[in-house]
Order: structure tokens, then C-alpha cells, then sequence
């Protein structure tokens, strides 16, 4: 039995990033050699044999090599291996590529039997942003789009690249590599045309929807929520006419709709479909936060979620403009401090309305 710490966490450790969760290839084992030499690893799925001890993961692999595993690999800077003894072991180009920061496919074949290296190659660019991109990588993964293998894919594991990538160093990054490939049909269709839309009248958002959305998540990376909320900002600009190009009525109220049509798709999880949807509907909005009367800034303050409340306010800032972060945190403590008096409450909706207008004329004095 040989045993190979293999992939992302050799590179990591060559490149001095943090490593993550460790992954391991076993050759020349079967199922009960491995177990009987790690009782503790429990098996994950039913296809290949795949185990977990913890968090590091264990593939057995029928490769005869090392050398022959390393050419299955997606990208030569993913190829590279460590044994028991911590000696190196390398695809050709491996290292190579890794000095000269570029990121090349191994062959085109392996992209073929899985087209989720499409999407993991994107989100690799999106982590590792000062890689350049090999020729050889957008034609591959251009070539399988056009294929339609990736119609074969699990919505789960799209989906786990993508989360993936909102954590990223840029993870405006994985939407550009698949707008240099064509690659939004199907699991993205809904940015499809965003590339050709005008993010608005250009003395106010010279670039496409696409570009300003994806720079807006690139200025709040590696803040996941940031991402996410600028992903969603403005994706109802995507079903703006022609005729009102560029400029963008009613898109809040539109972008939710587009939310729903990619959640059909993809599997995200409530809270996500509920926090982009506010950023959706209400960033514009805040961006006239002064301007709006107490009541409405009640309202507005408490429909943010305390995980989003700085994010939020931040995409309106890169959005627009206006920094109103410290201003909103002391408008919220001081809402927060209002209490229903014991005469108004148990009175039903009533409750909730006094209550509302004993923080809005709060709002109002604190002004």
C-alpha cells in the first residue's frame, strides 16, 4: 500500500499558502487492506472508494503509479504529490508552472470525463487571481461547454465550486472565466447577455453589468456575504428592455425574480436566496439613506440581518457612492433602545405600529 498526500495541499505548501483539508491517494490497496490499516476512516458515497478520517480525505485509486494518477489530474500545478517520506513527485510541468504562475490543463481528455474541472479551473483563477490563464485551458473548457457535458453535471457540485469561489481572493474571477468561454448557458444563463448590458448612464457606471458587479465582489473579497450581496445587487438590470438602455427602472424589485430563476438550478440555501434578495431590493434605497424620512429608515434597518448589516452597507458605498456605515449603527442602537410601553402591548398589529412610531420619532429627535 502506498499512501500520497496529493493536489491542492502539496501546492499550497509549495506556494506557502494555508493548507486546507488535506487530500490523500492510496495505490495498490483494496477496501479492507485500507481499512485494516486506518479502522477509523468511514466510506462517503457509493461510486469509487472514497473515505474520510476526519477531515483529510482518502480516494483509493487503481492507478499503477504515482506518476499515472498525476496525469488525471485537472491542472499541472494540482499534479504534484508527496510520499510517506516527504519526497516530491511532479507532473513534468508542474513546477514550472507554478514559478511562472500560470494555469494549464493536463489533458484534454480529463476534462472530458469531468466536466466539473470547467468550473473548478474558474474557481481556481478566482483563489489564485495572479495566475495567468493557459490558450490551451479556455479552448478545453470552451470545447466541453460546447459539448453540453456540463448538462450532466450535479447542481451540487456547481454549486460547491461556486461557494467556493465566493470566498475567494477575487471571486469576480469565476464569472470572468466563463465569459471568456461563453460558459454561462445552462447553470448561469441568466448573465448570459449581462456582458452587453450597460450597468447605467456612463457618467455613473461606465461598464457592463457583468464587469461592475464582478469588480463590486472583487472590493468586498474575501467577505463571502460581500460577494454574495454584490453578485445579487444588481441582477434584475438583466431583464431592463432595450429601449430603456442604460438606464435601469425598477430593477431592485426585478432582481429578485432573477434569484428565484437561477435558484431553480442551483441548490442555495434559504438564507442566501434571502439575503441577496434584500440586497436586491433595497440598495438603492440605502443609498439615499439621509435622505429618508425616520419611518422608513426604521424600516429599512430592520429588515438587514446583523451578518449582512456591514456587508450591506459597504456594497452601497462601492455602489454609490455614500458611506453611511457609521451613521446606520447608530441609528440601529438607537431603535434598539426603544421599548413598547406595558399599555400598548398584547394588542396585536396594533403593538407592532406604536412601535414603529415611537422608533421613527426616536430616529427623528437623535436627528
Amino acid at each position: 500500500m502506498q499512501v500520497f498526500l496529493i493536489g491542492g495541499s502539496v501546492r499550497d505548501r509549495l506556494l506557502q499558502r494555508p493548507e486546507k483539508d488535506k487530500d490523500f491517494v492510496v495505490l495498490q490497496a483494496t477496501e479492507e487492506e485500507f481499512l485494516a490499516r486506518f479502522p477509523r476512516a468511514k466510506k462517503v458515497g457509493k461510486g469509487k472508494a472514497v473515505f474520510l478520517l476526519g477531515r483529510d480525505e482518502y480516494t483509493l485509486s487503481t492507478s499503477a503509479s504515482i506518476e499515472e494518477e498525476l496525469g488525471k489530474r485537472d491542472l499541472t500545478i494540482n499534479a504534484l504529490a508527496l510520499d510517506q517520506k516527504n519526497r516530491l513527485y511532479a507532473h513534468p510541468l508542474a513546477l514550472k508552472d507554478l514559478e511562472n504562475k500560470l494555469l494549464r490543463p493536463i489533458e484534454k481528455k480529463n476534462f472530458f470525463q469531468d466536466p466539473l474541472r470547467v468550473y473548478r479551473s474558474a474557481r481556481f483563477w478566482s483563489e489564485l487571481p495572479e495566475f495567468k490563464l493557459h490558450s490551451t485551458l479556455l479552448y478545453i473548457s470552451w470545447s466541453v461547454l460546447k459539448s453540453e457535458k456540463i448538462k450532466t453535471l450535479s447542481a451540487e457540485r456547481v454549486w460547491g465550486e461556486l461557494f467556493k469561489a465566493l470566498q475567494a481572493k477575487k471571486p469576480g474571477n469565476f464569472f470572468r472565466f466563463l465569459n471568456l468561454i461563453s460558459g454561462f448557458n445552462f447553470w448561469f444563463a441568466q448573465l448570459q447577455e449581462s456582458a452587453f448590458i450597460p450597468a447605467g448612464p456612463k457618467h455613473h457606471h461606465p461598464e457592463s453589468v457583468l464587469e461592475h458587479t464582478l469588480n463590486l465582489m472583487d472590493a468586498l473579497a474575501p467577505d463571502f456575504w460581500g460577494a454574495w450581496l454584490a453578485f445579487c445587487h444588481d441582477l434584475g438590470k438583466v431583464l431592463t428592455p432595450v429601449e430603456l438602455l442604460p438606464h435601469h427602472y425598477g430593477h431592485e424589485e426585478k432582481g429578485r425574480a432573477v434569484l428565484k430563476d437561477l435558484a431553480k438550478k442551483l441548490p442555495l440555501p434559504r438564507k442566501m436566496l434571502k439575503y441577496g434578495a434584500i440586497a436586491c431590493r433595497y440598495h438603492m434605497l440605502a443609498g439615499k439613506y439621509t435622505s429618508l424620512r425616520p419611518g422608513t429608515r426604521v424600516k429599512l434597518l430592520l429588515s438587514l440581518p446583523q451578518e449582512i448589516f456591514e456587508p450591506f452597507f459597504k456594497l452601497v458605498r462601492l455602489d454609490q457612492g455614500m458611506d453611511y456605515l457609521e451613521q446606520a449603527l447608530q441609528d440601529l442602537k438607537v431603535i434598539q433602545k426603544v421599548k413598547l410601553p406595558p399599555a400598548h402591548q398584547n394588542l396585536g398589529s396594533r403593538s407592532g405600529a406604536i412601535l414603529h412610531s415611537l422608533r421613527a420619532k426616536a430616529l427623528k429627535d437623535f436627528s
